[in-house]
């Protein structure tokens, strides 16, 4: 890491830019802090948002996939 605090991509080494949010979480004392860091050089922003999103369809593939084999049981109340 460099003195100013500037972040480099790991995949490129071109500059990023960082956005921060903070959320709040169920205890209010200790509130979410989500910092996202996106590379300026806008091939690499698009190869690396491609994958994020193949990633995400096949989680939820997966998921799909065991919810087919396992469905949740309802219990069942007997009167």
């Amino acid at each position: 890491m460099n003195d100013n605090n500037e972040h480099i991509c790991i995949r490129c080494g071109s500059p990023t830019i960082s956005s921060t949010t903070i959320r709040q979480s169920a205890n209010p004392l200790y509130p979410i802090t989500v910092t996202q860091y996106r590379c300026t050089n806008e091939a690499c922003q698009k190869a690396a948002d491609n994958k994020q999103a193949e990633l995400l369809k096949q989680r939820l593939e997966r998921e799909e996939k065991s919810k087919k084999y396992h469905p949740i049981k309802k219990p069942e109340i007997n009167p």
